[in-house]
């Protein structure tokens, strides 16, 4: 579950409704997820030992734009440093992809102990800032490449369904699991929604 609070009180709110629902909760202090909270109660229910399924996981982490970072080495950093059971990270960093030495680095905890790293993946958009982006998909885009969305520049409606943008898909879920990540986590699963009559 993720909720988007911007003061104490219903970040405290958000995690008791969803532990309420069973829900492992993340209260994000920003839309753009951008940042790691520091405010209580970020880290709920931490703990020390290792974590291996998604049915361990008690608290987590999502951060997927790391622009507020100076530099690779301190987004890593600040990552590593921080005792969640599991991360959400973009693979693509300001300066090229995580390898799989980055990935294995943030799989533990502080303390040592194994936690799950999931990457982002946006199936129902393609962005402009992806490794996949061709340039000349500005002037002449490909059958599948529809509108970018007004809310999020460099973001663009794809018919999903259409075998070429799958098999960006595919490659990039490829290169995902290649990496050492230990799962894919799927945005915009809801795109059908733009297509409904």
């Amino acid at each position: 579950m993720i909720d988007y609070c911007t003061s104490a009180d219903p970040v405290a709110t958000s995690y008791e409704r969803s532990a309420a629902y069973g829900f492992v909760a993340f209260s994000a202090p920003r839309r753009d997820l951008d940042t790691i909270p520091t405010a209580d109660p970020f880290l709920v229910d931490e703990h020390d030992a290792s974590v291996e399924t998604l049915a361990d996981v008690r608290n987590f982490l999502y951060m997927i734009n790391p622009q507020r970072y100076p530099d690779r080495e301190d987004l890593l950093d600040a990552l590593a440093a921080v005792n969640v059971d599991l991360l959400i990270v973009d693979a693509e960093a300001e300066d090229g992809r995580l390898i799989t030495d980055e990935v294995t680095r943030l799989q533990r905890k502080p303390n040592g102990a194994r936690r799950l790293v999931l990457c982002y993946l946006s199936i129902g958009e393609a962005e402009s800032y992806r490794d996949y982006w061709d340039p000349a998909w500005a002037t002449d885009p490909p059958d599948w490449l529809l509108s970018e969305n007004p809310n999020w520049p460099g973001k663009y409606s794809v018919r999903y369904w259409d075998p070429e943008w799958q098999a960006i898909v595919c490659d990039q879920v490829d290169r995902i699991v290649a990496a050492g990540f230990d799962g894919v986590y799927l945005d915009l699963v809801d795109a059908y929604g733009s297509f409904e009559l």
